[in-house]
């Protein structure tokens, strides 16, 4: 690995969303490739939760409204580079901290109170205009192929065998599920898994539901197929494997259309993915662009007839994402910010 020799002092303002803070890690972990990072790491806090939306809809009081009432900084502004933050609770602050501290700025999300000129950067999934706009192929997460790899052995005995690995999701992003759509995916995904002679791994979320996970578990479990579950309505376990173990140890994923972030970081491991949906589903048209994207380039197969479904590896021609997906974002990013300095060999 080759970093420049000069520190980049990095200010992270963040919320307490797990999708927000994937993205910003897998962002801090490409530019860290070729950078060494002193981070600083400020949580955003909304005191008056009105101000956003006065702030959205007053457009002078963008300029006026003091920066402590939302974040409170350890050091002068002077003592930044670069600013990162993602989720919309972070955007006044991000560009307002930019505008003031005359630090470069990302912000990964969508723009309600500003336009493009209040960031130095803005990493996108779908189209947009300026020349600040970078288009990514997934959105950021840490994981590659050989961390989930390395999670996966530490985590799982040797003589495993074949795993299917499935991330269950729940109702959101246009997608709603009932009790006949669970049995159709859990059945679909148990027929296929026997023929192919694997073993399955499935975790569910917190949007899955006590009824809906409660239908999962049992129909996976009476299969003689669960390997393993981790289900969220039981609670955490000491014993229970990480997501990025779950998905390391995998030969492909399943996963639910419902979730942004599990897509995307099912394909930044490397494996194969399938994505499922009811067919009646009406997703938002960011999501709905992001998947087509990935389908037309083979890093995903969609199904998105649960009573019809079927996964056949062999039959589907695939783009695995490349385990050093993160040097080149980070070396990409840092290029368009004019942060690329002569790299020498550590």
């Amino acid at each position: 690995m080759t970093r420049s020799g000069k520190v980049l002092r990095v200010c992270w303002i963040k919320d307490q969303k797990p999708g927000h803070l994937t993205k910003v890690r897998g962002l801090l972990k490409a530019i860290g490739q070729h950078r060494s990072i002193d981070l600083t790491e400020c949580e955003v806090n909304w005191v008056t939760k009105s101000m956003r939306l006065c702030l959205r809809y007053l457009p002078f009081l963008k300029s006026k409204y003091p920066l402590r009432y939302c974040l409170d900084l350890p050091h002068s502004l002077d003592s930044f580079d670069l600013v990162v933050s993602a989720g919309g609770a972070t955007e006044w602050p991000n560009a307002r901290l930019g505008q003031l501290s005359g630090a470069k700025n990302i912000y990964l999300g969508s723009l309600r109170m500003f336009d493009c000129s209040a960031f130095s950067l803005l990493p996108r999934i779908d189209e947009g205009n300026g020349d600040n706009v970078v288009k990514m192929t997934i959105v950021p997460s840490e994981l590659n192929r050989s961390q989930a790899a390395l999670e996966a052995h530490r985590v799982f005995p040797k003589d495993f065998g074949k795993t299917w690995t499935v991330l269950i999701g729940g109702d959101g992003s246009g997608i709603a599920w009932t009790i006949s759509d669970w049995l159709a995916l859990a059945k679909g995904i148990i027929g296929s898994a026997r023929e192919a002679r694997a073993r399955l791994i499935v975790t569910t979320s917190r949007r899955t539901g006590r009824v809906g996970e409660k239908t999962l578990k049992a129909e996976f479990e009476a299969s003689g197929l669960l390997a393993c579950g981790v289900w969220h309505c039981e609670g955490p376990s000491d014993k229970s494997p990480s997501l990025v173990a779950m998905i390391g140890q995998s030969e492909l994923v399943c996963v639910t259309e419902d979730s942004a972030s599990m897509v995307n970081e099912a394909v930044a491991s490397g494996r194969p993915v399938f994505t499922f949906r009811p067919e009646r589903s009406q997703l938002s048209d960011l999501i709905e662009s992001m998947l087509c994207r990935l389908e037309e380039a083979c890093y995903i197969h969609r199904n998105k007839h649960l009573v019809s479904l079927e996964i056949a590896m062999t039959a589907k021609e695939w783009t695995l994402m490349n385990d050093d997906w993160h040097y080149f974002f980070g070396k990409q990013i840092l290029k368009l910010l004019n942060m690329a300095k002569e790299e020498e060999c550590i």
